[in-house]
Parts: structure tokens; sequence; C-alpha cells
């Protein structure tokens, strides 16, 4: 009643244009109809142009003559649209006109979404590059805090610059061993291993953990085994690893990819349990295939849990990795830092240690860029 009187009184003042923002949004879908009806009654009988703003693409085809879409800039306007359909539109309209309700509706969709998404992206843009600024700092300041601390400490006498020489030493001495070549092969050494101990651990951790999410009876015959072996530490495995494949390249990447694998299935088995039912569902409603559902709907539903998964592996792999390299090869940094160490050779174990953190971090940052670059739906968790 109070919407009816509220009809009444618009039309009673001796206006030429009438607008209303969102006049009938608090009401039931039966009643925002017959008011609607009514509405479009009062306009045509008293012949007044009334300027109707909403944010429903069915009430503006239903409403409307002329339909402009808004842009996120006050008053602009990004479009316009005549509705050449006859009322009631959704009884009268030929479904094979190019100025249907369903056509015209798919239109202003993606419009709408167009310009949701665009502000969005701004929005991002804008607290990204905030966020950015903050973040770097957030992430230096405590290495920078403890390498101060220690280049005091190893200037003045402080602490035994033999065992810890100041870090600007060990900078220039990494500077000195690259270019002198020392450390390139082993860098180059620890590097493919990795590489292949990555492509494996995805395929292998990946491709099971994926089949344990599917399949109820893969998940039923495996997880037991899994769950009884994921808690051993992975360096303990070295031994058998070397007893199969000989002391050598061919045992570090097996025990790296076992090392990475666990993880990765872990992850991938996580994602693809936690993949939400409405999606799936959605997904058969439109006509999906089981092909389509696993590599359309499942697949990126669980790639954020998967990209967790070979990033954690690959710290592992890398730990694991340098570890073994102490004892079970002749090259690589981890047999670099190791020998250096037995011989007192500072000069040349911290630069070897400085690179290993830079390929840990280069891995890291490396697969947050691939996923923030190929997986855009997770841009605002990032």
């Amino acid at each position: 009643m109070q919407q009816r009187v509220n009809l009444a009184r618009a039309f009673a003042y001796d206006a030429d244009i009438i607008l209303m923002d969102e006049p009938f949004s608090a009401v039931d879908a039966l009643t925002r109809l017959n008011l609607q009806k009514l509405l479009i009654e009062l306009s045509e009988q008293y012949q007044k142009t009334v300027i109707y703003v909403t944010h429903s693409a069915d009430e503006a085809i239903l409403m409307s003559d002329r339909i402009a879409v808004l842009t996120n800039k006050t008053g602009g306007i990004h479009s316009i649209h005549s509705v050449d359909v006859p009322r009631p539109r959704l009884q009268h309209a030929d479904l094979n006109s190019s100025a249907t309700p369903d056509s015209l509706k798919g239109k202003l969709w993606k419009e709408m979404i167009s310009q949701n998404a665009e502000a969005s992206n701004l929005q991002f843009q804008s607290s990204s590059h905030n966020k950015n600024k903050i973040g770097v700092w957030q992430a230096l300041w405590l290495p920078i805090l403890v390498l101060s601390i220690w280049e005091f400490l190893a200037r003045f006498g402080m602490v035994d610059q033999l065992f810890w020489p100041a870090p600007t030493h060990q900078f220039m001495m990494l500077i000195q061993q690259l270019a002198n070549g020392n450390l390139i092969p082993d860098t180059l050494a620890t590097m493919s291993r990795m590489l292949i101990t990555l492509f494996l651990s995805i395929i292998i951790g990946g491709g099971v953990g994926f089949a344990m999410g599917l399949s109820p009876r893969i998940r039923n015959a495996l997880y037991p085994t899994v769950a009884a072996l994921y808690p051993i530490p992975k360096i303990v495995i070295l031994p058998f690893c070397m007893l199969i494949f000989g002391i050598g390249p061919t045992s570090l990447i097996a025990l790296g990819t076992i090392a990475a694998s666990f993880l990765i299935l872990m992850n991938t088995f996580a994602g693809v349990m936690n993949v939400p039912m409405d999606i799936v569902m959605a997904g058969k409603i439109y006509g999906a295939n089981k092909f389509q559902l696993v590599s359309k709907v499942i697949l990126p539903a669980a790639l954020p849990f998967i990209f967790v998964g070979i990033r954690l592996g690959m710290g592992m792999a890398l730990a694991v990795m340098v570890a073994s390299e102490f004892i079970a090869s002749d090259d690589g940094l981890g047999y670099t830092v190791w020998t250096s160490w037995q011989i007192l050779d500072m000069d040349t174990m911290f630069p070897a240690i400085i690179i290993v953190t830079f390929i840990g971090v280069m891995f890291h940052h490396g697969m947050k860029w691939i996923e923030k670059k190929y997986l855009p739906w997770q841009k605002g968790r990032n």
C-alpha cells in the first residue's frame, strides 16, 4: 500500500520527468511485479518520462523503452539500447529476433560484467600497488636487520671473522667466485637436478594426488600407505636410493623427487577434495561430460592447492638434495659447502650457501609469478 501511495504522489507533481532509484527493492517478487505493471500504466496514462534506476537486467527490459548502461565513473554512460519489443515483452517477442528480451539481456549482462571487472581490476591494481610497497619493506626489514647486526659484530671484532666473516666480505667473495667461474659448474649441476626433480615430482605427485581425489577406489587403496610414509623424514631414504641407483646424480634426483612428490600429492589431493560441489553440479547442469568436468571445472578449482604443493615441494627437494650432496656426490653446491667447511674455506662456503638461497627464492617466486599470471581468479587471495 505504501508503495502505491508513493507512486500516486510522484505522478501528482506537475513534472515532465520523474526519477526513481530502486523504488521496489524492499518488496517481495509478486508485489514488485504488480507495482512494475502499475508504474508502466501510470507513465503511459499521464505521458510522463520516468528515469528508472535498477541493477536488474530483467527489470530494465520489462520496464523500459530505452536502457542506458552506466560506467563506473559518476555520470558516465557506457551504451544505450532501444527495447523495440511490444508489451508484454516476455510473451510477444520473436525468439529469433536480435531484439528479444533474452538476446538483449545477454548484451546487458555482458556489459555489466565488463564494467564490474574493470572496476575490480582497477581496485586490485591500486590495492596491489600499495600492498607491494608495504610488502617489500615487510619482507626485507628482518634480513636487513640481521645482516646489519652481523656486519657490526664482525667489523668491531666481536665475532671471529675466520668463522663469521662480514656479510659485505661474503658478497665480495661471491662476485669473485662467479667471475672466476669456480662455482658455476656446481650451480649448474644442482640446478639441472632440481629441474628434473620438478618435472618428475609434478607428474608423479600431481597425477597420483589427482587420481586419489577423483576415484574413491584409488583413494581407499593408496591413502593408508601415503599417510604412513608421509611423516618419515625423506633424508633417511637416501641409503635405499644409493643401494638402488648407486652414488651419483640419479640417487639424488630420486630422493628429491620422492620428497617433493609427497607434498605435491597431498596438496593436489586436498585441492580436488575441496572443490565446491556447487560448481561441479553447475557443470553437470550445463551438459559437461566427465572429461570437461575434470579439465574445465575440477582442475582449475584445484590449481591453487597444486601450486602451493609445488612451492613447498621444491623447497623440500632443494633442502634434501643439498644435504644429500654432502655425502652422495662429487659435485653440486652441497658438495662444495661440505668440502669447504672441512678445510675452513669460508670464502667458498658462504658464497655457495648464498647461491643455494637464491635458487630457493627463485623457484618460489617463479611459481608465484606463474600462479599470478595463469590463475587470474586467485588475484584477490594473492
